[in-house]
């Protein structure tokens, strides 16, 4: 596999390809990862549940037909060590990865990671020679789009649809699933994970809360945001200005956010772009009310009514009557909680996925279904 970051960063594109990469070496196969490393004090190599994290000593780049030699020349020279390449997002890395799988006669697959105007291909077709560029990302042996927006994105730029194979993001739900009763109420606990970026839709949240404020109902509820910090967007400072930070609290990322997710009771992400997102497949798995907005990913989980409440984009008084709603019908909130479980369970589950991507790799690799790909003590891997 190979991604431009991995641990210890955990995006959600990371977090897809370690738990993907996990259970795979669970089932017996060899995975490695091929990353940059970003920091001097991180290990040239590690192993993590099983994965052998490889931390390159050049950059994986995002911009296309920039230094291609270096990461061109490794997979060159490491031929025997892999059978097929996994691309996590279609940026330069992609590029040079497929070229050495057509030399090589190996395999190579492309995982589109988001949609909309911070996807993958919106995204590179800002960079320069993404022509060039798009008309070798043509020739990977499958292009994987995690939600119906990515694949209608991917025919309108061309990609072959015979290559384009539709598999979502997946979520453990036997770890992420309910052990305690939702929290006694004293305050209702809205909690909002994810990097603190324009994306993301936290200006938004903060704009509903004020609403809520001014409908008296400030002493009833509070905000907790999870994520990385970006001084260059200071929603603290946000929400100061607005007169909003008596409800609004910020922590850092937590390493246990399952007991984060259980001492709330209900998920808001009103998010202006998802590819799918991790937060709202955990959430729906420990089955919390979730509020999200109409936008790809979302929408091919969230039906509003049934299993959550979908918003429109951007409209802060939309969220506000949602999360309105979830404090003053929290029985029938709990129900949609409830659904949403059993929609994770059905369509979503880690084991479900990695299943349909080892028999992906199996079928690229011409082995009969169920032999899977080259096991441990093997001369290839994954």
């Amino acid at each position: 596999m190979l991604l431009q970051q991995f641990y210890p960063i955990v995006g959600g594109a990371e977090i897809q390809a370690q738990r993907l990469a996990t259970k795979l070496v669970e089932w017996g196969n060899v995975v490695s990862v091929i990353t940059n490393r970003q920091k001097a004090e991180w290990p040239a190599r590690e192993v993590l549940d099983g994965v052998e994290i490889r931390r390159m000593g050049f950059p994986l780049p995002y911009r296309f037909m920039e230094n291609s030699l270096p990461l061109f020349g490794y997979l060159l020279r490491h031929r025997r060590e892999f059978d097929i390449l996994h691309c996590h997002q279609a940026f330069h890395h992609a590029v040079v990865s497929i070229l050495a799988a057509k030399l090589l006669r190996k395999r190579c697959i492309v995982k589109i990671a988001c949609a909309g105007r911070f996807g993958d291909l919106y995204v590179g077709s800002t960079f320069a020679h993404f022509r060039k560029a798009l008309s070798i990302l043509y020739l990977a042996d499958r292009v994987i789009a995690i939600s119906s927006q990515v694949k209608e994105e991917l025919l309108e730029f061309g990609f072959p649809p015979e290559r384009i194979l539709f598999i979502p993001n997946g979520v453990d739900v036997e770890y992420f699933s309910r052990t305690v009763s939702f929290p006694s109420v004293g305050k209702w606990v809205f909690l909002h994970a994810g990097r603190r970026h324009p994306q993301k839709g936290i200006d938004v949240l903060l704009k509903a809360v004020r609403i809520l404020q001014r409908r008296f109902m400030a002493n009833c509820f509070e905000v907790r945001c999870f994520g990385h910090h970006y001084p260059e967007y200071d929603y603290p400072r946000l929400a100061r200005r607005l007169g909003v930070e008596f409800n609004v609290r910020f922590f850092p990322p937590s390493s246990d956010m399952r007991a984060r997710y259980q001492e709330a009771h209900c998920l808001v992400l009103p998010s202006r772009g998802e590819g799918l997102s991790n937060t709202l497949l955990e959430a729906m798995s420990l089955e919390m009310p979730v509020i999200t907005t109409e936008v790809s990913g979302n929408l091919d989980v969230v039906v509003s009514g049934q299993n959550g409440l979908l918003v429109p984009v951007g409209d802060p008084v939309a969220l506000a009557e949602a999360m309105g709603f979830v404090m003053s019908c929290f029985s029938e909130a709990k129900c949609l909680g409830r659904q949403a479980r059993e929609t994770v369970e059905r369509r979503f589950s880690l084991r479900s996925v990695a299943e349909r991507y080892q028999s992906l790799y199996s079928e690229l690799l011409g082995l009969r279904r169920g032999e899977g790909v080259r096991r441990k003590g093997g001369e290839g891997s994954l």
